[in-house]
């Protein structure tokens, strides 16, 4: 087990999602796309998300599914975490280059929530 691995898990033993986000955005990188999901499934299993849980939680069974990747994806964008969103986006794209599309308006994509940043403010604020 990396480091990073150990350290992400310490977190979300502790019950320090805001602690785990913020090691996730410096080392998710390091770590396994699976890996990765499952601490983000259980962290928002947690926070009581179970749109983004779910999606997570499907990632982390099968880091190989295009529509698991697709889903975490957008479930993390849509909860204000973009950065989650990153890499699995990535993998389902070198899984199914040939159904990328281009962005309608903006290389930015657009929020389907009408709460931006709810899952960083919900976490922010969630104690064990």
């Amino acid at each position: 087990m990396t480091e990073e691995l150990e350290q992400a898990r310490g977190l979300l033993k502790a019950g320090d999602i805001p602690g785990l986000l913020r090691h996730l955005r410096g080392a998710g990188e390091a770590l396994p796309l699976g890996e990765l999901a499952g601490l983000v499934a259980e962290a928002a299993r947690r926070a009581g998300f179970a749109d983004l849980a779910q999606a997570a939680a499907m990632v982390a069974e099968d880091d190989g599914d295009i529509q698991a990747l697709y889903a975490f994806g957008y479930a993390c964008i849509e909860r204000g975490a973009c950065y989650l969103a990153v890499r699995p986006l990535a993998r389902a794209m070198e899984l199914a280059p040939d159904s990328a599309r281009q962005p309608r308006h903006s290389a930015c994509p657009r929020r389907t929530s009408t709460r931006p940043g709810r899952l960083r403010t919900a976490l922010s604020s969630h104690t064990t």
